[in-house]
């Protein structure tokens, strides 16, 4: 029990982390060009829906992610990630990490209750920056850990459709990268 009050702890903390905190974690740069080093980054993604970003190292920020064109514009079917702070927004290209994504073979599945766990790595390129962020260039090395349930079809077998609507889905990435 005590462990899983630490964990819900845990999770609690983080989520009042993600409270659309915006600050830097060096003194006021001048411009974008002056924020160079590591950051370490923390997603729960959301496409139709907002999800949730967190970064550490030479920029501390919270806020909220969704799947974007290349515009940075809402897509749930772009292959970009808005991530959007108070003081301005960062666009990442996940086009050839979405494709990883989609030819992954499951980690874990069970046919019987039709869960899986899909895991990724991959390289993410920062594709732009507004704001604060403006003329932010590197990337971001990410894992990705999702778990799904799987509708059933009428016979009770699964359905691994990639077209299917998923019963349940929850993802989690974290990532490194440097800016600079």
């Amino acid at each position: 029990m005590r462990y899983v009050t630490g964990i819900l702890a845990g999770l609690a903390f983080f989520a009042t982390l993600l409270n659309d905190a915006d600050v830097s974690a060096t003194s006021k740069p001048s411009g974008p060009s002056q924020i160079h080093g590591s950051i370490v980054i923390w997603l729960t993604p959301g496409s139709e829906a907002s999800g949730r970003v967190l970064i550490t190292g030479v920029i501390a920020a919270a806020g909220t992610t969704f799947t974007s064109n290349s515009s940075g514009k809402r897509d749930s079917n772009g292959r970009f990630e808005a991530l959007v702070f108070k003081s301005g927004s960062i666009l990442l290209n996940e086009t050839a990490f979405d494709q990883k994504l989609r030819t992954a073979i499951p980690f874990a599945y069970n046919p019987e209750n039709c869960s899986v766990v899909i895991q990724i790595e991959g390289s993410v390129p920062i594709a732009r920056g507004t704001g604060a962020f403006a003329g932010i260039v590197g990337g971001i090395g990410l894992l990705d850990r999702t778990g799904e349930i799987l509708p059933k079809l009428k016979d009770g077998t699964c359905n691994r459709a990639t077209t299917a609507h998923l019963a349940a889905q929850v993802s989690a990435l974290y990532g490194y990268g440097t800016i600079g």
